[in-house]
């Protein structure tokens, strides 16, 4: 048999919250009736009892209405009370510690106080950071583009201050699943494969490498510190990979959170402020299995050189058969 329906249910928490009411309505007279606030209430005690007793007897009354209707509905609302402390229970077996959530009734973004919310809380987060950062996502504009500038001006500072040392992991524009985004987000714009070059996800990834490689040389010059997090030594690649495999999510790990994001392709390949960011705490499954994801992007990831990023800077025209290789792999693009 099927549950009740919706008006069914409010109609039922409806009767409960007239009957609390009327209750406590009850309550409050007698109350009054008791202290006497003489400068400007002043019922006789047979009025007082009187009206107070007959709402009392109405909200008991109300009780057993709700009650037995809530009997007839089978138990609807002990399964709704359940099914909530179940999912309370199941956040909490998660770790989530914040859902940024508030997308606009189009779909197409988060709110601005949402994704303002979300800002604050990773800003402060890396912050205090310490040790390494940790990010995984596609061109990472917010993290490594001067122009954006949310997060930039933050990293820059703390990798300057060897404060932290960063592992990122960015989409490799060379990819198909670099390839299949950018035709995707842009099937407006890109109608030849050709054209792949002058797509924007090409050249903000392109533009994130540039940054990483400008942050790394400018450790060179450090003397060696064996106390401090970055070592000028370190090589580029020990920074920065480009990773081939579909990207599943949007992470970034920092102190002893991670904020994830999962990606997709069902609204033009730009799925952020359309579905949930979780911010989860370490110590639980979900957290490990998130950071045991990045470990593996990150171990079959290709390294970033100076010479990939030289590369980058010349187009697809530094792969050699790049063009059929991809019209093979996606002949839905044409070459």
């Amino acid at each position: 048999m099927s549950g009740p329906d919706k008006k069914t249910q409010l109609d039922l928490w409806l009767s409960v919250m007239i009957t609390l009411v009327l209750l406590m309505t009850s309550v409050i007279i007698l109350y009054l009736c008791q202290v006497r606030f003489e400068d400007w209430f002043h019922p006789s005690k047979d009025w007082a009892l009187s009206v107070s007793s007959g709402l009392a007897v109405l909200g008991i009354a109300g009780i057993w209405v709700s009650f037995l209707a809530q009997r007839r509905l089978q138990g609807s609302i002990s399964r709704t009370i359940n099914d909530s402390f179940s999912i309370v229970k199941s956040i909490m077996q998660m770790g989530i510690d914040d859902i940024y959530y508030d997308a606009l009734c189009d779909g197409s973004s988060y709110s601005e106080d949402e994704r303002s919310r979300y800002h604050k809380d990773l800003k402060a987060e890396i912050g205090r950071a310490q040790g390494e950062i940790r990010i995984l996502g596609i061109a990472l504009r917010d993290f490594f583009h001067l122009d954006r500038d949310i997060f930039y001006g933050m990293i820059k500072s703390l990798i300057e201050s060897k404060r932290v040392r960063p592992r990122v992991l960015l989409l490799h524009p060379w990819s198909e699943q670099g390839i299949s985004r950018a035709f995707h987000e842009q099937a407006d714009d890109l109608k030849e494969l050709n054209q792949y070059d002058n797509s924007q996800l090409y050249h903000d990834i392109t533009v994130s490498c540039q940054t990483i490689l400008r942050f790394h040389l400018a450790l060179q010059s450090v003397p060696e510190d064996h106390t401090q997090t970055n070592k000028p030594s370190e090589d580029l690649d020990s920074w920065a990979r480009l990773y081939t495999v579909l990207p599943a999510y949007f992470l970034v790990f920092v102190n002893d959170v991670v904020f994830v994001e999962h990606y997709g392709f069902g609204s033009g390949g730009r799925a952020s402020g359309k579905v949930p960011l979780f911010k989860i705490h370490s110590g639980t499954n979900y957290y490990n299995e998130l950071q045991a994801h990045f470990e593996w992007v990150w171990k079959t990831a290709n390294p970033v050189t100076k010479d990939v990023i030289s590369d980058l800077g010349r187009g697809s025209s530094a792969v050699p058969n790049f063009l059929s290789t991809i019209n093979f792999l996606r002949p839905d693009i044409h070459a």
